[in-house]
């Protein structure tokens, strides 16, 4: 079983795969490995103990290489190749019926000249959500999202990352998610935060803070500690 540490930069990885140019793969724009060092300072470590926690990933072959070096996900991978084939069978779809309603809609202003001049406008395709992890409780994630857009705050997929970095911060920090998303969906509270009744609630809060700063300033550019990640 793999240690909290290893699972830790697993996912932190994985937030910078997400934001690569060649989506699930931890490469740069000319389809060069990322240097390890660069690496490990992204995930707020030391060249040593990314070094480390890499090895116990690959000794459960978690990641995966190309033949030049890079490391990829294969779940990643294939969400992506499943996305592109979903995309083009429901713009498919799409294009069908809407030519299927053109005809008919062709058939009856024949019989009433009122119709004739109804113009059908196709659907845009809407974009993509970011990948959701598996560790996410499907439940309480759609919960709090439907609390969020009844509140008129709805979350872009900036704030969708963010609320995820911040999930996955407290859940290091030894906080259930799903006890996280129910306590915010309970107080109609906009953000994530520390479980009320936890011990050192303050401590706590001080220490998710922080490592969730660090994290963000790594993956996504600079946050303040005290940014809610549940915000716009």
């Amino acid at each position: 079983m793999l240690s909290i540490g290893a699972q830790g930069l697993w996912l932190r990885i994985m937030f910078l795969m997400h934001d690569s140019p060649r989506y699930g793969y931890l490469c740069t724009r000319d389809g060069s490995p990322i240097p390890s060092a660069y690496v490990a300072r992204e995930c707020g470590l030391s060249l040593e103990q990314y070094e480390t926690l890499l090895s116990e990933l690959d000794s459960v072959s978690v990641p995966s290489r190309t033949a030049a070096g890079v490391i990829f996900s294969r779940r990643m991978v294939r969400d992506r190749i499943k996305r592109a084939m979903d995309s083009k069978r429901q713009k498919k779809h799409r294009d069908t019926a809407c030519h299927a309603v053109v005809t008919t809609t062709s058939q009856v202003s024949s019989v009433s000249s009122s119709l004739s001049s109804s113009k059908l406008k196709p659907k845009t395709t809407p974009a993509a959500s970011p990948p959701l992890p598996d560790w996410l409780p499907a439940d309480a994630w759609k919960g709090y999202c439907e609390m969020r857009v009844k509140m008129r705050r709805p979350m872009t997929d900036r704030a969708t990352k963010l609320a995820l970095m911040k999930l996955a911060t407290l859940m290091a920090a030894g906080h259930n998610p799903t006890a996280v998303l129910e306590q915010s969906i309970f107080n109609s509270w906009q953000g994530l935060f520390v479980v009320r009744g936890a011990g050192d609630d303050g401590d706590i809060a001080a220490k998710v803070n922080r490592a969730f700063a660090k994290i963000s300033n790594g993956v996504g550019g600079p946050v303040r500690a005290r940014h809610q990640a549940g915000g716009d």
